[in-house]
């Protein structure tokens, strides 16, 4: 029901983690992609789905699962470049990165960088920690948002289909 004033604003951050949320990242994307080209600099973007996330609620509970997802969240912010990084919980298990004034080799070595820092997170009721497949991608001229976040779906989704395939090889 809305007010006089009209309806209630729409919640920018993920209620559990804190970060952006999928609205905020979809303003923010937008932005950024319209400043990049007026600035010419560059934009990246990295896509991160928890692996086997719903194994880890089915076996711990939902409430060790959400422990994740909170842990995840401020690992990966506080990996983060500050005032130029931006993190967001996309959706479920996913989250993303966006990386703002920045060429490709630099996309993939901040990628690098968060993959191999967020391998070491173990979380205590886990023997195994938690791993995440990633997709990165940096901004093609002329695409739009809609492009970009496709191409850094489908990578994300490559990834841990490579890594089921090896997996299921052991």
């Amino acid at each position: 029901m809305s007010s006089f004033w009209g309806p209630p604003p729409l919640s920018l951050r993920d209620p559990l983690t804190g970060i952006g949320n999928r609205r905020q990242f979809d303003l923010d994307i937008q932005q950024e992609i319209l400043r990049s080209k007026r600035l010419n600099s560059g934009v990246g973007l990295i896509f991160f789905d928890l692996d086997g996330f719903k194994e880890i609620n089915d076996k711990y509970g939902h409430k060790e699962g959400d422990n994740v997802l909170i842990k995840f969240a401020q690992k990966l912010s506080s990996f983060s470049r500050k005032g130029t990084d931006y993190c967001y919980r996309f959706g479920g298990d996913e989250f993303a990165v966006l990386l703002t004034n920045i060429d490709d080799d630099e996309t993939i070595n901040i990628s690098n960088k968060i993959e191999d820092r967020l391998e070491r997170i173990v979380y205590s009721k886990l023997p195994n920690g938690v791993s995440a497949s990633k997709g990165v991608v940096f901004l093609n001229k002329d695409e739009t948002h809609h492009q970009f976040l496709i191409r850094a779906d489908a990578a994300m989704y490559k990834a841990k289909r490579a890594k089921c395939s090896i997996a299921e090889k052991l």
